[in-house]
């Protein structure tokens, strides 16, 4: 399953919904990329209330949608093979528990964008903080807020139109996404890119990250063993590795200004 599945899995269900006269919000990573932060998932979200789950049911089960589990509220497009995820409205996000906040009524406040009925922007933002602020498993919820922000550029008067409760982590989480914009350093995609990064902004040279670059793939086969480590492997290239990581700290002192 590729993100064109997901993507026809979402036009799939937004004409079911339109032609049956379900009100609905499409809302997870397909709402985030309408609202300019590009994320990949593997699934299909949508608020739904319990009237229109069961409207959806008698329309869908049987014609291209099973449901994921008998009696459950999820359904799986057969003919693209991705899972449609329902939450209700009515319903608290992140742990579930009674807050300020909670999924409304997607046919008194859901707007129709470019393709699809989503949640305002200020909706789903302040879904998406107090489910990260409530439920440790759900921290993506805030990275998506964060990511949201420097995407789409929002604005900090944005936590105006927040709820309460969630709009001093708004705060927090608009000033963390301005670092990127003041400095312009794109955050590196894993541990060894981010040598590249440094070399390429002049912070240390192109050898030294090449270097780095060597010691933490030994690093990582030592400690994951991706491959059976050979000990005079480790002897021959430990000196080299030391040597660039004198360098590295050199150059971090330097630019820290000690």
């Amino acid at each position: 399953m590729g993100d064109a599945d997901v993507q026809r899995a979402l036009t799939k269900l937004v004409r079911v919904l339109d032609e049956t006269r379900i009100p609905y919000a499409i809302i997870g990573a397909m709402a985030l990329n309408e609202y300019g932060y590009q994320r990949v998932t593997t699934d299909v979200d949508v608020l739904l209330t319990r009237d229109g789950l069961e409207a959806l049911k008698a329309r869908a089960l049987g014609h291209g949608y099973v449901e994921k589990f008998p009696g459950r509220r999820g359904l799986r497009d057969t003919e693209n093979g991705v899972p449609i995820d329902v939450v209700l409205a009515g319903e608290y996000p992140g742990d579930g528990r009674p807050k300020p906040v909670r999924f409304p009524d997607p046919a008194r406040v859901a707007v129709r964008g470019a393709r699809i009925v989503l949640l305002p922007l200020n909706v789903l933002v302040e879904l998406k903080l107090a489910s990260g602020m409530s439920a440790p498993h759900r921290l993506r919820d805030l990275a998506d807020v964060l990511e949201l922000i420097r995407s789409a550029r929002l604005p900090a008067e944005l936590a105006d139109e927040l709820d309460l409760s969630v709009r001093d982590k708004y705060r927090e989480l608009w000033q963390a996404a301005q670092t990127e914009d003041i400095e312009g350093w794109e955050p590196p995609d894993a541990a060894g890119a981010a040598f590249d990064l440094l070399a390429d902004r002049g912070a240390i040279t192109q050898r030294v990250a090449d270097a780095m670059r060597a010691a933490t793939g030994l690093r990582n086969r030592i400690a994951h063993g991706y491959v059976r480590v050979e000990h005079r492997s480790i002897y021959d290239e430990a000196p080299e590795g030391l040597a660039a990581m004198r360098e590295f700290l050199s150059a971090a002192a330097n630019a820290a200004g000690l």
